[in-house]
């Protein structure tokens, strides 16, 4: 084989990653929590940097909006995926899965509602005193006793701790807990009324699981305790887990949807970082730039300062615009709920708004919208599917499905996928519809039957 050395002109076009660039495109992708550790770096940095309450009027002259939405919609730049691709948590989910504890959490709660400084004792001093699952470790006697009050006195402020979220903090027993948490539920008045009376009449033979015999003397009827039962599955053990299982709440979310006047308003959370602008005291240093090195130090820095602003605004406005292709493309989960959530790409929102699918990515992830029906990440609502069925409203058809079966003869996986193919038309095989009842944490058709 001959081999050949030649010489070739070749004109193509790239784009130049500058430092600027990538300057932008980093702050795409960050998080609202690396965001504002970055804000507070730069703002201690840079002395022509501030925080105030208005945010500095900023004119993309440099870089008009055509011009952004060119570089976003060219380029592939590889964004850091360091922490999230090594297998770890990501470093924001690791700070934000206990942004405050059990106790701080509802001792802030108590000290909103109760004004006096007594009380505010009596709070602080019961939610001190409970144990790890929530229940309280000391008797109303003891507390009385030790706070020099009366027993009334703890009793009101006790009774006022069960009340707070996560509900059942600081009963005696399970029993208590369970009557507060089914009191917070939001269900069926009667629904609830079955499920005390099975807690308050049938508890000992609830302990040893004589379920069956139970369903058998309830005198509302089988149904009804089957419908009580399924109440009292969603309930938690103990105070405290349920708090544990709703810390993700906890995350500010970057966008929020509200429905007003009957059509949906896009609210961006600029109040969760600090808000940066050009300090006053600019113009003073500005004019002692005599010097050669000062002028180009100032240069540099209003320069710095002028681009990350303008940065910081291109994220929002990404953020919007993507907030508004998903309301559009969406429509339905926001209007009905998780059933609703159709198959999307990245691809997707990425054509409809001109734009490269990487730049989708990066503006994404670890971004939250609060919704009616809970805070998500934007990146969920892009999903996998069946034809115009997104797992995740497959997933709670089957949830639902499960729900109302009839449990002396539980659902099996084929009979939920036949189910869901003559009444949906989702046509999905035995095997997926057991990969997503694990996923629910649902257990098989013969440890549902088991339970009863």
């Amino acid at each position: 084989m001959q081999m050949n050395l030649n010489l070739r002109l070749e004109q193509k076009q790239t784009l130049i990653m500058t430092p600027r660039l990538q300057q932008a495109l980093n702050i795409l992708q960050l998080s609202t929590l690396e965001l504002k550790e970055l804000l507070q770096k730069e703002a201690q940095e840079n002395p022509l940097l501030e925080v105030g309450e208005q945010e500095e009027t900023i004119s993309l002259d440099d870089h008009s909006s055509e011009e952004w939405e060119e570089i976003f919609a060219n380029t592939d730049y590889a964004f850091n995926q360091e922490i999230r691709n090594d297998g770890q948590e990501r470093i924001e989910e690791k700070v934000l899965a206990q942004p405050i504890s059990r106790d701080e959490y509802l001792t802030r709660q108590m000290h909103l509602l109760l004004p006096d400084k007594v009380k505010r004792r009596i709070a602080s001093f019961l939610v001190g005193s409970l144990d790890e699952k929530g229940y309280l470790a000391i008797s109303i006697h003891q507390v009385s006793r030790l706070l020099e009050v009366s027993t009334e006195e703890v009793e009101e402020v006790r009774e006022l701790l069960l009340e707070q979220d996560p509900p059942g903090h600081g009963a005696v027993n399970i029993q208590e807990a369970l009557a507060h948490q089914l009191a917070a539920l939001e269900a069926p008045e009667q629904q609830k009324e079955w499920a005390r009376k099975i807690v308050g009449c049938h508890w000992a033979e609830l302990t040893r699981g004589k379920w069956p015999s139970i369903r058998r003397k309830f005198k509302p009827g089988p149904e009804a305790f089957d419908s009580g039962v399924n109440l009292l599955r969603s309930l938690y053990p103990y105070p405290s887990a349920a708090y544990e299982q709703q810390q993700i709440r906890y995350l500010e979310p970057d966008i929020i949807l509200v429905r007003a006047d009957n059509e949906w308003r896009i609210i961006m959370n600029d109040a969760v970082y600090p808000r940066l602008r050009l300090g006053g005291n600019y113009k003073t240093l500005w004019q002692k730039r005599d010097n050669p090195e000062v002028r180009e130090f100032l240069e540099r820095k209003l320069k710095g300062a002028r681009w990350l602003l303008r940065c910081i605004e291109q994220r929002r406005v990404t953020l919007y615009r993507i907030t508004e292709a998903l309301l559009e493309l969406q429509e339905e989960f926001f209007s009905t709920g998780k059933k609703a959530l159709k198959p999307l790409a990245l691809r997707d929102v990425a054509e409809k708004l001109g734009l490269h699918i990487s730049t989708i990515c990066r503006a994404t992830t670890g971004k939250y919208i609060q919704t009616p029906y809970g805070i998500y990440e934007l990146k969920y609502f892009f999903n996998s599917g069946v034809e115009t069925h997104s797992s995740v409203s497959i997933k709670e058809l089957i949830r639902e499905l499960v729900d109302r079966e009839n449990r002396q003869k539980p659902l099996s996986d084929q009979d939920i996928a036949s189910e869901l193919e003559e009444k949906q038309g989702i046509g999905i095989s035995r095997r997926t519809v057991a990969k997503y009842r694990k996923q629910l944490r649902i257990p098989s058709s013969t440890e549902r039957k088991r339970l009863l």
